[in-house]
Protein backbone atom coordinates (compact mmCIF):
# COMPACT_ATOMS: atom_id res chain seq x y z
CA UNK A 1 0.00 0.00 0.00
CA UNK A 2 1.56 3.38 -0.96
CA UNK A 3 2.12 5.54 1.91
CA UNK A 4 0.20 8.81 2.21
CA UNK A 5 1.76 12.11 2.10
CA UNK A 6 1.45 13.65 5.89
CA UNK A 7 -1.66 16.25 5.81
CA UNK A 8 0.17 19.68 6.11
CA UNK A 9 -1.57 21.59 9.35
CA UNK A 10 -4.24 24.39 8.72
CA UNK A 11 -1.67 27.18 10.18
CA UNK A 12 0.88 25.53 7.59
CA UNK A 13 -1.86 25.94 4.71
CA UNK A 14 -2.21 29.50 5.71
CA UNK A 15 1.35 30.37 5.95
CA UNK A 16 2.20 28.67 2.34
CA UNK A 17 -0.36 30.36 0.80
CA UNK A 18 0.19 33.80 2.10
CA UNK A 19 3.67 33.56 1.68
CA UNK A 20 2.99 33.10 -2.42
CA UNK A 21 0.13 35.49 -2.81
CA UNK A 22 2.52 38.32 -0.56
CA UNK A 23 5.87 37.54 -2.65
CA UNK A 24 3.95 37.21 -5.97
CA UNK A 25 1.49 40.26 -5.74
CA UNK A 26 1.73 42.88 -2.41
CA UNK A 27 -0.13 43.02 0.13
CA UNK A 28 -3.00 44.70 -0.29
CA UNK A 29 -4.18 43.40 -3.63
CA UNK A 30 -3.95 39.95 -1.88
CA UNK A 31 -7.46 39.97 0.38
CA UNK A 32 -7.99 37.68 3.50
CA UNK A 33 -10.80 35.54 1.17
CA UNK A 34 -8.57 34.77 -1.66
CA UNK A 35 -5.90 33.52 1.48
CA UNK A 36 -8.41 31.40 3.10
CA UNK A 37 -9.78 29.47 -0.27
CA UNK A 38 -6.71 28.96 -1.62
CA UNK A 39 -5.64 27.26 2.15
CA UNK A 40 -8.77 25.73 1.76
CA UNK A 41 -10.22 27.10 5.45
CA UNK A 42 -11.66 29.96 6.93
CA UNK A 43 -11.28 33.41 8.15
CA UNK A 44 -12.36 31.98 11.76
CA UNK A 45 -8.94 30.17 11.21
CA UNK A 46 -6.69 32.41 9.73
CA UNK A 47 -7.80 34.86 12.77
CA UNK A 48 -6.98 32.09 15.19
CA UNK A 49 -3.64 31.49 14.49
CA UNK A 50 -2.70 35.18 12.90
CA UNK A 51 -4.86 37.54 14.70
CA UNK A 52 -5.29 39.56 11.33
CA UNK A 53 -4.14 39.84 7.73
CA UNK A 54 -1.25 41.85 9.22
CA UNK A 55 -0.64 39.96 11.85
CA UNK A 56 -0.36 36.79 9.13
CA UNK A 57 1.97 39.44 7.33
CA UNK A 58 4.26 40.15 10.46
CA UNK A 59 4.63 35.84 11.08
CA UNK A 60 5.27 35.20 7.34
CA UNK A 61 8.30 37.49 7.55
CA UNK A 62 9.40 36.02 10.83
CA UNK A 63 9.26 32.74 9.31
CA UNK A 64 10.91 33.65 6.38
CA UNK A 65 14.16 34.89 8.28
CA UNK A 66 13.78 32.10 10.27
CA UNK A 67 13.84 29.42 7.37
CA UNK A 68 16.47 31.46 5.94
CA UNK A 69 18.86 31.31 9.07
CA UNK A 70 18.00 27.23 9.60
CA UNK A 71 20.16 26.49 6.63
CA UNK A 72 23.30 28.05 7.98
CA UNK A 73 24.26 25.59 10.55
CA UNK A 74 27.27 24.60 9.21
CA UNK A 75 28.03 28.17 8.41
CA UNK A 76 28.05 28.25 12.16
CA UNK A 77 30.30 25.48 12.61
CA UNK A 78 33.92 26.68 14.10
CA UNK A 79 35.53 23.59 13.49
CA UNK A 80 35.41 24.09 10.10
CA UNK A 81 37.58 26.84 8.22
CA UNK A 82 36.38 30.01 7.92
CA UNK A 83 36.54 29.59 3.85
CA UNK A 84 34.43 26.53 4.12
CA UNK A 85 32.12 28.19 6.57
CA UNK A 86 31.40 31.14 4.00
CA UNK A 87 30.90 28.92 1.45
CA UNK A 88 28.47 26.48 3.73
CA UNK A 89 26.98 30.01 4.23
CA UNK A 90 26.32 31.16 0.59
CA UNK A 91 25.15 27.44 -0.36
CA UNK A 92 22.97 27.54 2.03
CA UNK A 93 21.54 31.43 1.18
CA UNK A 94 21.20 29.68 -2.78
CA UNK A 95 19.92 26.58 -2.30
CA UNK A 96 17.25 28.10 0.33
CA UNK A 97 16.32 30.46 -3.03
CA UNK A 98 16.26 27.66 -5.03
CA UNK A 99 14.01 25.28 -3.29
CA UNK A 100 11.69 28.47 -2.29
CA UNK A 101 11.34 31.20 -4.72
CA UNK A 102 8.52 32.54 -3.33
CA UNK A 103 10.51 33.08 0.40
CA UNK A 104 13.71 34.93 -1.27
CA UNK A 105 10.97 36.79 -3.34
CA UNK A 106 9.04 38.19 -0.57
CA UNK A 107 12.31 39.05 1.65
CA UNK A 108 13.54 41.08 -1.45
CA UNK A 109 9.97 42.64 -1.73
CA UNK A 110 10.19 43.58 1.72
CA UNK A 111 13.99 44.46 2.04
CA UNK A 112 13.72 47.15 -1.05
CA UNK A 113 10.39 47.87 -1.82
CA UNK A 114 7.72 47.86 1.12
CA UNK A 115 3.98 46.28 -0.56
CA UNK A 116 1.85 49.68 -0.56
CA UNK A 117 -0.26 49.35 3.10
CA UNK A 118 1.66 46.62 4.55
CA UNK A 119 2.09 46.43 7.92
CA UNK A 120 6.28 47.96 8.70
CA UNK A 121 8.20 45.08 9.28
CA UNK A 122 11.67 45.48 10.91
CA UNK A 123 13.72 44.11 8.08
CA UNK A 124 17.09 45.21 10.06
CA UNK A 125 16.31 43.54 13.30
CA UNK A 126 15.30 40.09 11.07
CA UNK A 127 18.32 40.51 8.81
CA UNK A 128 20.79 40.84 11.52
CA UNK A 129 21.31 37.59 13.24
CA UNK A 130 22.69 36.47 9.55
CA UNK A 131 24.66 39.80 9.18
CA UNK A 132 26.16 38.88 12.49
CA UNK A 133 27.05 35.61 11.12
CA UNK A 134 28.82 36.08 8.03
CA UNK A 135 30.63 39.37 10.39
CA UNK A 136 31.77 36.51 12.99
CA UNK A 137 32.93 34.45 9.81
CA UNK A 138 35.54 37.12 8.46
CA UNK A 139 36.46 38.08 12.15
CA UNK A 140 37.72 34.58 11.92
CA UNK A 141 39.27 34.03 8.50
CA UNK A 142 41.30 37.69 9.34
CA UNK A 143 42.69 36.17 12.51
CA UNK A 144 43.67 33.11 10.39
CA UNK A 145 45.46 35.62 8.07
CA UNK A 146 42.98 34.78 4.95
CA UNK A 147 41.35 38.17 4.66
CA UNK A 148 42.99 41.26 4.47
CA UNK A 149 42.38 43.70 7.83
CA UNK A 150 38.83 45.75 6.61
CA UNK A 151 36.70 46.23 8.81
CA UNK A 152 34.53 43.35 8.70
CA UNK A 153 31.33 44.74 8.63
CA UNK A 154 32.36 46.65 4.89
CA UNK A 155 33.52 43.13 3.95
CA UNK A 156 30.15 41.31 4.68
CA UNK A 157 28.32 44.09 2.90
CA UNK A 158 30.04 43.51 0.02
CA UNK A 159 29.62 39.70 0.14
CA UNK A 160 25.77 40.25 0.83
CA UNK A 161 25.92 42.85 -1.97
CA UNK A 162 27.10 39.67 -4.58
CA UNK A 163 24.42 37.66 -3.52
CA UNK A 164 21.54 39.72 -3.50
CA UNK A 165 22.42 40.99 -7.13
CA UNK A 166 22.80 37.20 -8.01
CA UNK A 167 19.68 36.32 -6.37
CA UNK A 168 17.74 38.72 -7.83
CA UNK A 169 18.68 38.07 -11.54
CA UNK A 170 17.75 34.92 -10.55
CA UNK A 171 14.43 35.63 -9.74
CA UNK A 172 13.94 38.21 -12.28
CA UNK A 173 13.62 35.31 -15.40
CA UNK A 174 15.51 31.97 -16.18
CA UNK A 175 19.20 32.47 -16.32
CA UNK A 176 19.90 28.99 -15.65
CA UNK A 177 22.27 27.89 -12.44
CA UNK A 178 22.63 31.21 -10.83
CA UNK A 179 22.24 29.43 -7.56
CA UNK A 180 23.65 26.09 -8.00
CA UNK A 181 26.10 24.90 -5.16
CA UNK A 182 29.26 25.66 -7.84
CA UNK A 183 28.01 29.29 -8.55
CA UNK A 184 27.88 29.59 -4.54
CA UNK A 185 31.73 28.71 -4.53
CA UNK A 186 32.76 30.55 -7.35
CA UNK A 187 30.53 33.50 -5.90
CA UNK A 188 33.08 33.39 -2.53
CA UNK A 189 36.38 33.20 -4.95
CA UNK A 190 35.06 36.24 -6.53
CA UNK A 191 34.75 37.61 -2.67
CA UNK A 192 37.73 36.22 -1.91
CA UNK A 193 39.80 36.95 -4.79
CA UNK A 194 38.35 40.11 -6.65
CA UNK A 195 38.73 40.91 -10.24
CA UNK A 196 41.81 43.10 -10.41
CA UNK A 197 45.42 41.30 -11.76
CA UNK A 198 47.97 40.97 -9.55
Amino acid sequence: MPSRKPQKSVRDRLFQFALHAFASHGYAEVSVDEIVRAARTTKPMLYYYFQSKAGLYAAVAEEAFGRLRAGYGPASNPALAPIERLRAFVRADFANMRESPDLARFIYRTAYAAPRDAPEIDYWSLFLPSFSSVIQIIEAAQAAGLVRPAPPPELALGLFGLIGVRAQVHLAGPMGSLLSDDAADGLVDLFLNGVALR
